[in-house]
């Protein structure tokens, strides 16, 4: 009865007792003003800025959140930032491609 039982516990033991789904990635989503923030700046606020040509203005927490699904969406597709203007131009200095990383944090913020 005794074995029974210690191999019971054992059994028990070595299974564990951690009931918390396993976590993949990043936990947290991107902050506005440390991941996003810079990203605008960048690439998108020399056009998407209130009189400037792009139809709204990215240059602010509560306007850019307001897009943050259109942002994703033309990030994605590669749509945004327009960069280069096609595929057929030479390699051009100070491009506002954006990296896949950059396309990502967009992503998961939206």
């Amino acid at each position: 009865m005794k074995l029974i039982l210690l191999a019971l516990v054992s059994l028990w033991a070595a299974c564990g007792t951690d009931t918390a789904p396993p976590t993949t990635g990043n936990v947290e989503s991107p902050s506005y003003w440390q991941d996003v923030e810079p990203i605008l700046y960048t690439n998108c606020v020399s056009c998407h800025t209130p009189g400037g040509i792009a139809p709204f203005p990215l240059d602010d927490p509560e306007t850019a959140m307001a897009n943050a699904l259109s942002v994703a969406t033309e990030t994605a597709a590669k749509r945004m930032p327009p960069w280069p203007p096609g595929g057929d131009t030479p390699a051009l200095l100070h491009t506002r491609s954006l990296s896949a990383a950059q396309i990502e944090t967009l992503q998961a913020w939206a």
